[in-house]
């Protein structure tokens, strides 16, 4: 974490090909989609938003994307996000599919790879214990550990400063319950590979497409990409259309 802060994104991406693009996911929930198209993917520390403080906290510089851990990423965002709120107004806590105050969503970006870094927790794996075994058999008293590595073995990556909302393809919200209920069930595939990620032991068999597809089953997920938005439009409400039993958006007057 202490290297990840000391890194500058305007040094790193200096003399390197921007337009080595990579697409990678964020997951987040609806509260905060106004200002991330707006603003971009802002670091913890300009946001003060921390899921996880009370496991461990992120490098507080560095935003997170991978391309297969988003969804449980924007269940736990928007989790935490009814808690605060609820506990602001003091107020009892009700689950997002009962108020639609806040929905899980993910953000689509396409990323110079010059500003990736492998994720922190990467190091905690076992394929890089096994690195560093290799190496110290073979007298080598360093290893590298890239990116690439942290994506392939890992899942997630870490972008250095922030992603401007240049960078943001499209955002999908996930209206559907029962994707939530098969994704977080205990003994579901998905559920599978992330104790093996939580564990250090992989990323598990489950393939990105694997999920986009069972995503693109219900018409209560959605996707809307940022040449298709109404420019300088926020979005006022996000809810269920009755009549075609889609997620839809009323963007304001």
């Amino acid at each position: 974490m202490k290297v990840l802060e000391s890194f500058k994104p305007e040094e790193m991406i200096l003399n390197s090909e921007i337009k080595d693009t990579i697409t990678l996911y964020h997951g987040t929930t609806t509260a905060y989609l106004n200002q991330i198209l707006k603003h971009g993917l802002l670091p913890r520390k300009e946001t003060d938003n921390d899921n996880y403080e009370k496991i461990s906290s992120s490098a507080s510089n560095t935003v997170y994307l991978t391309n297969k851990w988003h969804y449980v990423y924007a269940y736990k965002a928007t989790d935490v996000y009814i808690q605060k709120k609820a506990k602001q107004e003091g107020r009892e806590v009700f689950p997002w599919w009962m108020s639609w105050e806040t929905i899980p969503c993910y953000i689509e970006c396409e990323v110079p790879k010059a500003l990736l870094v492998p994720d922190e927790d990467f190091f905690h794996s076992k394929y890089i214990s096994q690195k560093i075994k290799s190496a110290l058999k073979k007298g080598i008293d360093y290893i590298e550990m890239t990116w690439e590595e942290s994506l392939a073995h890992y899942a997630t990556v870490g972008v250095v400063g922030g992603i401007p909302a240049k960078y943001i393809k499209s955002f999908s919200i996930l209206g559907e319950l029962e994707l939530q209920k098969e994704l977080m069930y205990d003994k579901s595939a998905y559920q599978k590979d992330l104790k093996k990620w939580a564990t250090g032991k992989g990323k598990g068999d489950l393939k990105l497409l694997d999920l986009i597809l069972r995503e693109d089953r219900s018409t209560m997920n959605g996707a809307w990409f940022m040449n298709q938005l109404p420019k300088n439009k926020e979005i006022k409400q996000i809810g269920k259309n009755p009549s075609s039993n889609t997620i839809a958006i009323v963007f304001e007057r």
